[in-house]
């Protein structure tokens, strides 16, 4: 049998040594496996359900892990934007929270903008203890008494300051973001946001904005704001 095989290779001009012939004989044995496996052998048949009686009662376990009913679907749920005026009972979908998009544009730069004010002045209320000069007065005049100085504090506040017209409604997130910036720079002791409006006699008044109603139904002078020593920073944003 394997000289015929041989042969036939010379006669179609393949001149192979041993090793090439038995690669080529093993690999057709293989080949020769894989069309002959049971598996392609067995002909297709169509798979058969048992019937089942109705009135027959399945044990426990079998009913459990028995499989759902085709004729159901699964149910698809609505979702929408969620808003301040949306009504969990009136609404039918499920409502899901969307970031807005940011209205104060350049933030880096207002931020850059801002450093020269980021330095610390001697604070008029808050003192700490001068170590170095206790421990001296100690020594040289046996006294046993505290020396203090003046802590170091931020320059400058912030009073916000916001025109309460119609038209203004629309800077609403503006405004936000832009004491949300002011508060988080770190260059001010404290940033306050102030009501700017006219009364009917055109007379300007001020009144605190974010607070409770009491503070917010009294009315100041725009006067008041100011401060003598020259450390509130007034800012209105037009």
């Amino acid at each position: 049998m394997i000289e015929r095989v041989i042969g036939a290779f010379n006669h179609w001009g393949f001149n192979l040594d041993d090793t090439e012939i038995a690669d080529i004989l093993w690999l057709a044995v293989q080949m020769r496996r894989c069309d002959l496996s049971p598996m392609s052998e067995l002909p297709e048949t169509p798979a058969v359900t048992p019937e089942i009686d109705p009135n027959t009662k399945l044990p426990r376990d079998r009913q459990n892990n028995s499989p759902k009913s085709s004729t159901k679907t699964e149910t698809s749920a609505n979702v929408y934007p969620q808003s301040s005026k949306d009504n969990n009972e009136t609404s039918s979908g499920l409502p899901i929270k969307v970031p807005t998009a940011q209205a104060l544009r350049k933030k880096l730069e207002i931020s850059r903008s801002l450093k020269p004010l980021k330095r610390r002045v001697p604070s008029r209320n808050e003192f700490i203890l001068d170590e170095i000069a206790t421990a001296e007065r100690i020594a040289e005049e046996k006294l046993l008494l505290p020396v203090m100085c003046p802590a170091r504090d931020r320059w400058l506040e912030v009073a916000l300051v916001i025109d309460e017209g119609t038209s203004m409604f629309l800077w609403q997130q503006t405004i936000k973001e832009l004491k949300q910036l002011l508060e988080r720079h770190g260059a001010f002791r404290d940033v306050r946001t102030w009501g700017l409006f006219t009364d009917k006699d055109s007379k300007v008044w001020l009144r605190p904005r974010n607070c409770n109603l009491s503070q917010q139904k009294r009315l100041h002078n725009p006067r008041e704001l100011i401060d003598p020593n020259g450390r509130r920073l007034f800012i209105e944003p037009i």
